[in-house]
């Protein structure tokens, strides 16, 4: 597969990153300034976007039913696709509601819930999960992204991490629904590669290394060699197996700063795209998220 460009953007836009858009043939037009449901597809990829408009504004109760309903949609124009990957893009993230459950806790009550009615029961759901991204921005709206292919998918966990739809409830009344990474082919002549989500320096599922960048940066890099090592099946050098990186850092942390704290542990051909982002819990400072090759 070939990469797009990648630029270094200031301001984290709802939308995936250019090797998704590019594989599902995704038109220039950003879904923000389009239609509520966007569909692109191209070589046996398809990339189902919902926007789910003035979210920052409703209520627990209503974005719960929002967010259901946008799950329910997507799944709607699956149409015989395989689900490989997801973006959910939330409007103040970390803002706490009623019962002390922040909008991310909620958001996750609401996913959980609609996979539970596609799948019907626990343990079907978590044996259908794929990787996913949840991340804070500052727009009215929330974004929804699902790449789904004509292939069916494999999960992956990370062992040094307690797999996220097991989390206690320590982190909301429902655990956020995803897997650390998904094997994928992306389109009918690829290869399988890794499609690696959302990773961070969690340990457990416990956030590690409080307010410490350096040491947070060590952990979520641990996170992600041993990610890979465990899809590939070879634990030499799994960084090396990279093909992108999106880096979400917290809006206290300049790009600069991340940039020569991050990039001596990573290829220095690999293209990194910078995003200034909320992240999901307030103790973090960095989260990334990229491809792999597995041959």
């Amino acid at each position: 597969m070939k990469l797009l460009p990648i630029t270094q953007r200031k301001i984290a836009a709802p939308e995936p990153p250019p090797w998704a858009r590019e594989v599902a043939g995704y038109e220039a037009d950003e879904l923000g300034n389009a239609a509520d449901l966007q569909i692109s597809e191209h070589n046996g990829m398809r990339l189902i976007s919902v926007a789910l408009r003035g979210c920052r504004e409703f209520a627990s109760e209503d974005l719960r039913r929002e967010v259901r309903e946008g799950y329910h949609r997507i799944f709607r124009e699956l149409q015989g696709f395989h689900p490989m990957r997801f973006w959910n893009f939330i409007p103040d993230i970390a803002r706490v509601e009623a019962a002390e459950l922040d909008r991310y806790m909620v958001f996750n009550a609401a996913r959980h819930n609609a996979f539970l009615d596609l799948y019907g029961t626990e343990e079907a759901l978590g044996r259908n999960l794929r990787t996913a991204t949840a991340i804070g921005h500052d727009e009215p709206d929330l974004f929804i992204h699902c790449l789904a292919g004509e292939f069916p998918c494999e999960a992956v966990e990370n062992p040094r991490q307690i797999p996220a739809w097991r989390y206690s409830n320590a982190y909301g009344p429902k655990p956020p629904s995803f897997s650390r990474a998904s094997i994928a082919r992306l389109g009918r002549d690829e290869e399988p590669q890794l499609l690696i989500g959302g990773t961070a320096s969690i340990r457990g599922e416990a956030s590690r290394h409080l307010e410490d960048l350096a040491k947070q940066i060590q952990e979520t890099i641990r996170n992600l060699s041993e990610l890979i090592a465990n899809a590939a099946g070879d634990s030499a050098n799994p960084l090396t197996r990279l093909t992108s990186l999106r880096v979400y850092r917290s809006t206290t942390i300049g790009e600069r700063r991340m940039e020569s704290s991050l990039r001596p542990f990573l290829p220095p051909d690999l293209p990194i795209e910078h995003r200034l982002a909320t992240l999901c819990r307030t103790e973090l400072l960095v989260e990334v998220e990229g491809t792999a090759r597995l041959d």
